[in-house]
């Protein structure tokens, strides 16, 4: 009599398999998170690290059916940050698992307007009836249909995991507006030189940075200036673009000989604010009125801050370079840390952050982008944004320089202090003063303007 055959233990169901996998991977990605968070912190500044995020793409349109029934549009999600999951109801553990991490996500952003999470029905025939903790979640998709008898599987779900897991891990990442001295960015560039004053600048118009910056025209710092030797204004060039948490620079330098879709545009053909040409205002003059729309989206005026000192700059929401726009917006916030600190200092003062940018910046968009610098607390800190003829009005009497060629912006950095009065205390060029200079400057014009101004 022949023994028994040995029993083997039944195969692991695919779908147990995949599951496995998945909540390995969290786990994997988990802990090397908070070993790199760990490392960050212990890392010196000397030590720097290159990060690389991927492209920003266009969000397609779409229409959604909302759990209660109500319609959702990309235009509901227009100015804010949106965490996108894929689900199923009948989905019992990978998806469960993706919702708690939703919910984390949703206990980490509380009190932010600004941000949204979607969790996507990827069975609109089931979930549309169902409601409830695990129901449908948010939205289910009007225009994808499931198959009549059939789910979908975990096969179809991997390459929804790993956005998912990208967007999950993603969040402990450093906002770019964030950056901390560990944290090094580059990218590779095409552009075309449009001047050379000297010294370790060149002004070169840049293609579109995917992700980063728009195409511009900008005074780069170059950091081995040998490498400008050669060059000419209208040379199509390459070049690497480094930044980190305080400063730019640009290396490797290189002229391209292949055609390159960027044309060097004459001056004559750039729309510039500085037409017709007025006389600069000097200290003591009183600066012209303006209409502004603040970020709450309600009109105001310049002279509405009239028996305040009043320091102004300009910027625009989608100038990443740190010692650019950010930098105004960072010296502004230690500016204020020292007013509000100061024993005895006066309390008639007002910051007001401008955008020349009124086709991209919104009210909505610049509240959201006012956060990076001055967190919650908006006390005596206003954004706006001016009118193209506004700019027209106030630019070459500030003697702020920028102009739109092609789609890509270029500008100077002005920074305006006015007194009680609404006269010219003091003005700041460049990006090299200090934030105590601004700070004595504001505490000097509010306990000035009590005489007579002076008309311009």
């Amino acid at each position: 009599m022949s023994a028994p055959a040995a029993k083997t233990a039944p195969a692991p169901a695919p779908e147990s398999r995949e599951i496995a996998i998945f909540l390995a991977v969290i786990a994997v990605l988990g802990a090397g998170l908070v070993c790199a968070t760990l490392l960050a912190r212990r890392t010196p500044v000397s030590k720097l690290v290159v990060e690389q995020r991927p492209a920003a793409r266009q969000l397609v349109d779409f229409s959604l059916t909302n759990w209660d029934g109500r319609t959702v549009t990309r235009a509901d999600l227009k100015d804010r940050f949106v965490v996108v999951t894929f689900v199923f109801t009948s989905c019992s553990a990978t998806c469960l698992e993706i919702s708690r991490h939703m919910e984390r996500i949703q206990t980490a952003t509380a009190g932010r307007d600004d941000v949204r999470l979607l969790s996507f029905s990827m069975d609109p025939r089931t979930d549309l009836q169902r409601t409830g903790p695990h129901g449908c979640g948010r939205c289910a998709p009007r225009v994808e249909r499931t198959p009549q008898g059939k789910r979908p599987s975990m096969k179809s779900l991997r390459p929804v995991l790993a956005v998912v897991l990208y967007l999950i891990t993603g969040l402990a990442w450093p906002p770019a507006s964030a950056a901390t001295a560990t944290t090094l960015r580059f990218f590779e560039v095409r552009g075309v030189i449009r001047d050379l004053p000297g010294g370790d600048k060149a002004v070169i118009r840049h293609e579109e940075i995917p992700g980063y910056m728009p195409k511009m025209t900008m005074e780069l710092t170059v950091r081995n200036t040998n490498e400008l030797r050669g060059l000419q204004v209208g040379d199509e060039i390459k070049f690497k673009l480094f930044a980190d948490a305080d400063k730019h620079w640009i290396e490797a330098l290189q002229r391209t000989k292949a055609a390159s879709a960027l044309v060097a545009t004459p001056p004559s053909s750039r729309q510039s604010t500085l037409a017709p040409k007025l006389r600069e205002l000097q200290p003591g003059d009183v600066m012209l009125d303006a209409e502004l729309l603040n970020e709450e989206g309600k009109v105001i005026r310049l002279s509405d801050f009239r028996g305040r000192a009043l320091a102004f700059t300009f910027i625009f929401t989608r100038c990443p370079l740190p010692d650019f726009c950010p930098r105004m917006g960072n010296r502004f916030k230690e500016a204020r840390e020292l007013l509000l600190a100061r024993p005895g200092s006066p309390t008639n003062w007002q910051f007001l952050s401008l955008s020349f940018d009124p086709e991209f910046d919104t009210p909505l968009g610049l509240k959201n982008y006012a956060r990076n610098y001055r967190g919650t607390d908006p006390d005596r800190w206003l954004y706006a944004v001016a009118s193209s003829n506004v700019l027209a009005q106030i630019a070459g009497p500030l003697d702020f320089r920028f102009a739109k060629e092609n789609g890509s912006l270029s500008h100077n950095l002005r920074t305006v202090v006015l007194d009680s009065s609404g006269r010219i205390h003091r003005q700041f060029d460049s990006n090299t003063w200090k934030a105590a200079e601004l700070a004595e400057a504001l505490v000097e014009a509010a306990a000035s303007g009590q005489g007579k101004p002076k008309q311009p």
